[in-house]
């Protein structure tokens, strides 16, 4: 999909669908909201591909990341984004969130084994990290 959206998301999405992508375009957080929510009701996995496509404030939306990549971590470089929770539950995905140092990231969870030394500068927004179901 191409263009600017802005309301609520209101796509009638065939149950089928196994990929949603959103090229070059903006969106408003209430589309993005309603739209995420929409393909989570599928009731099956469906990838969700933004490229180019986010605006700079998602300041209304929560946006939880289990096993996120240094990708996903730069496309959200930029935006103003209400609540990151990152769920790492390996080192690389650790790396890669403490490497793009996001500006409005507060909450890190963590699950997993950490084994290596923790040698990562803590982004300076964050005000809560917890080592939640995991070892080091």
């Amino acid at each position: 999909m191409l263009g600017t959206y802005t309301g609520r998301c209101d796509l009638k999405l065939p149950l089928s669908l196994q990929c949603f992508s959103l090229q070059k375009g903006e969106c408003s957080s209430e589309w993005l909201c309603s739209l995420l929510i929409t393909l989570s009701s599928l009731d099956h996995s469906v990838k969700f591909e933004l490229c180019d496509a986010l605006q700079n404030d998602l300041s209304n939306i929560e946006i939880l990341v289990k096993n996120g990549c240094q990708e996903l971590f730069e496309l959200l470089l930029d935006t103003i984004i209400g609540s990151l929770i990152v769920i790492a539950v390996d080192s690389c995905t650790l790396e890669a969130v403490m490497k793009t140092k996001l500006r409005m990231l507060k909450k890190i969870n963590l699950l997993g084994t950490y084994l290596a030394r923790f040698e990562y500068d803590i982004p300076q927004p964050v005000e809560f990290m917890n080592l939640h179901e995991g070892t080091c």
